[in-house]
């Protein structure tokens, strides 16, 4: 599921497909990025995953810190701010748990590349 969002030439895409700007992209994709990129020991699902979330961001977090329910209305959407919530709290339990390995490497220096960023978002959005 993670290797969808690089093109067959292996470059990373804007956002993974199937995001239908919708909020729960975060949830549906960051977390399974970050756990491929444990599984397989391959960073760029992890350089993915900050990028994936900004484009989801741009096009769903409203002015007052709240995901509208899509582009095509500014309703706060309850279950759509739930979403990009719990995908960043699971990122960044799995980002923790590479951070707290013993072994240091790529994949360990991608993790801490990206978690100030999404912790900054996690924080600010449940804020």
């Amino acid at each position: 599921m993670a290797e969808r969002g690089f093109s067959a030439q292996g470059e990373p895409l804007p956002a993974m497909p199937s995001h239908a700007e919708m909020s729960d992209a975060v949830f549906m994709s960051c977390p399974i990025l970050i756990a491929a990129a444990r599984l397989c020991d391959e960073p760029r699902y992890l350089d993915l995953a900050p990028q994936h979330f900004r484009f989801i961001a741009q096009l769903g977090l409203r002015q007052d810190g709240l995901y509208r329910h899509s582009p095509l209305s500014e309703a706060a959407w309850g279950r759509g701010n739930g979403f990009p919530a719990l995908g960043l709290a699971l990122s960044l339990t799995e980002l923790e748990q590479m951070l707290a390995a013993s072994t240091e490497g790529p994949l360990q220096a991608a993790a801490k590349r990206i978690q100030p960023e999404l912790l900054e978002a996690f924080q600010q959005h449940v804020t």
